[in-house]
C-alpha cells in the first residue's frame, strides 16, 4: 500500500461523507441535537428568570466589578459545559450506534484485507463510557479554580471535554476493529499520531453549527487512519 498523508485522508474522508451512502446518516446528529436543544430550552431555561439575572449582573458589574467578573466567568464556563455536553452526547450516540456500519462500509470499499477482530462485550463498553464520563466530571470539578483565571480559563475549560472526546472516539473506532490486547498495542505504537488526530477533530468540533454534522466525518476520518495502519502492518508482516 502506498504511503498516504493526513491531507489525503482528510480529502478522502470528506468525499466518503458526501457519498449517497453516508448522506443518509450524516444529518442524523444534527436532527438529534435540534431535538435535544429544543427540549432543553423549554424544560430548563426560564426566559423571564434569565432576563432578570442578566439585568442583575449588569447592575452588579457597575457596583461590584470584581465579583461580576467572577460570576460572569463561572456562568460562561457552565454555558460552555452544557453546550459541549450536548454535542458530545450526540457524538457518543452516533459512534455507539453507527460506528460498525460506517467502518464496515470503509472496509469493503478500501480495506478488504482488514479483518474485524473486536470482542463484542456490551457490559465492557458501558463500563468504559461510564468511567470516562466520571473522570470527565472529576476533572471538571478539580479544575474549577482555574476557570476564574483570565486567558488560562479559555484553555483549561476544554481539558475535561477533550479527555471525553478523545477517549470515547478512539474506544469506539478501535474496539470495533480490534480486540483489547490488539487495541492497547496499537495505541502505544501510534500514541502521538492518535493524539494529534484527536486535537484536529476537537478543533473542528468547536466550529459552531458545522460541528453538528461532523460526528460521521470523525468516524470516517479515524476509520481511515486506523485501517490504513492496520493494513500497512499486515503487509509488513507478510513481507517478512
Amino acid at each position: 500500500m502506498y504511503p498516504i498523508s493526513q491531507f489525503n485522508i482528510i480529502i478522502l474522508s470528506i468525499k466518503d461523507m458526501t457519498t449517497s451512502h453516508m448522506l443518509k446518516i450524516v444529518f442524523l446528529p444534527f436532527l438529534i441535537t435540534l431535538i435535544i436543544l429544543y427540549a432543553l430550552f423549554f424544560l430548563v431555561v426560564d426566559i423571564e428568570f434569565f432576563t432578570q439575572s442578566k439585568g442583575f449582573l449588569e447592575d452588579l458589574s457597575l457596583k461590584y466589578s470584581f465579583i461580576s467578573i467572577f460570576l460572569g466567568t463561572f456562568i460562561h464556563a457552565i454555558g460552555i459545559y452544557i453546550l459541549f455536553w450536548v454535542s458530545l452526547f450526540v457524538s457518543v450516540v452516533v459512534v455507539g450506534f453507527m460506528t460498525a456500519y460506517i467502518l464496515k462500509y470503509l472496509q469493503i470499499k478500501y480495506y478488504p484485507n482488514v479483518k474485524f477482530s473486536y470482542e463484542n462485550n456490551i457490559l465492557s463498553s458501558i463500563y468504559i463510557v461510564i468511567k470516562t464520563i466520571l473522570i470527565m466530571i472529576i476533572l471538571f470539578i478539580i479544575l474549577i479554580p482555574f476557570y476564574f483565571i483570565p486567558v488560562i480559563n479559555i484553555i483549561i475549560i476544554h481539558v475535561p471535554f477533550y479527555y471525553f472526546f478523545h477517549k470515547i472516539l478512539h474506544f469506539d473506532v478501535g474496539s470495533t476493529l480490534m480486540n483489547y490486547s490488539e487495541l492497547q498495542t496499537f495505541k502505544i505504537k501510534n500514541k502521538f499520531s492518535l493524539e494529534m488526530q484527536s486535537v484536529f477533530l476537537y478543533l473542528l468540533a468547536m466550529i459552531p453549527f458545522i460541528s453538528l454534522i461532523l460526528p460521521v466525518f470523525f468516524i470516517i476520518y479515524l476509520g481511515h487512519n486506523y485501517m490504513y495502519k492496520i493494513n500497512k502492518d499486515h503487509e509488513i508482516k507478510l513481507s517478512i
